[in-house]
């Protein structure tokens, strides 16, 4: 889904299943499962919401490593020594009782904690955005008032501890929510373009669910297989199923499909034979014992086809 536009000239894609199972799927995809019903906003004149929506939940993940932490080297005249003493300015000043000192320690305050703020701030007017406003707040107390340029913030690097990858992830995003021209077509840009692949997320959606139910899931490259392609090369195409999953030692492949299920001609031809490919090469090494695609569909919707009662 996204958006491409040219001059006067604009295409839009939808998303197919709505902006409210959009945004489900974005949610617990990071391990966080929003509340029903809590905007109003109207999003319909572009994805800009759709940056602000995956920079919040970034916000809320990132936050549960607490506020980040980076090392200040100070120097103070204190009354106990740290770190290292300037011995020259001892010297001359020793009858103050008090030592000119070197030392370093951990601060909140970075050019990073203003890149966020400054980030929540243009996003700030969506409703979903409310969740986090005490965590707005924890930054706004940890930058002591510290005013930045956005030059300044904007240049902001990635930490280099790895235990806070998840802030290098907002600091990317955060750019992108600071300096976003050209995100929606109100843009004043002659070009401007917006993708995001939706179908790769509803299959790592799917993934955390077969996951979640305590189910063997190979990974995308374990146990791969290929075959031969008939390029005079001998190039082989290799053959990735969505989801393999392993229960005692027989193996189930799916194809998770982002599209409507065509109730009346089924699964099309080439998704059909793009499975018995599949199953026809995992069931070389392991016994198949189940196969098949997964689809959303909403509960009217399944109500309405009364797949309840079918067996497919």
């Amino acid at each position: 889904m996204g958006f491409v536009k040219r001059g006067d000239y604009s295409l839009k894609i939808s998303s197919r299943f709505g902006d409210a199972f959009l945004q489900y799927i974005i949610a617990d995809a990071d391990g966080f499962l929003e509340l029903e019903n809590i905007g109003g906003e109207s999003h319909a004149d572009g994805y800009e919401w759709l940056l602000a929506y995956l920079w919040n939940i970034k916000f809320k993940r990132a936050y549960r490593l607490g506020l980040p932490k980076t090392y200040i080297t100070r120097n103070d005249r204190i009354s106990r020594v740290r770190g290292t003493i300037n011995a020259t300015d001892y010297f001359q000043n020793k009858s103050s009782g008090k030592y000119l000192c070197s030392y370093r320690e951990h601060s909140y305050d970075s050019p990073a904690t203003s890149l966020f703020i400054k980030a929540y701030e243009a996003v700030a007017h969506y409703s979903f955005c409310h969740q986090t406003r005490n965590i707005y707040s924890a930054f706004l107390t940890a930058n002591q008032g510290i005013k930045r340029s956005q030059q300044e913030i904007l240049r902001t690097s990635h930490f280099t501890n790895p235990f806070y990858n998840d802030y290098n992830v907002l600091i990317d995003l955060s750019k992108q929510v600071i300096d976003r021209k050209g995100s929606d077509f109100d843009s004043q840009q002659d070009s401007s373009a917006f993708f995001f692949d939706i179908s790769m997320l509803f299959e790592y959606f799917i993934r955390k669910l077969i996951k979640r139910d305590g189910l063997r899931l190979l990974g995308k490259f374990e146990q791969r297989q290929q075959i031969a392609s008939g390029a005079l090369s001998g190039y082989m195409r290799k053959l990735e199923p969505d989801l393999v999953i392993e229960i005692d030692e027989s193996l189930f492949v799916f194809d998770v499909k982002y599209k409507a299920f065509d109730s009346q001609f089924g699964v099309k031809r080439e998704d059909l034979f793009q499975l018995h490919t599949y199953i026809g090469q995992y069931g070389n090494v392991a016994a198949i014992k189940g196969c098949g695609f997964i689809y959303p569909i909403s509960e009217e919707r399944w109500a309405s086809l009364n797949l309840e009662k079918h067996r497919v």
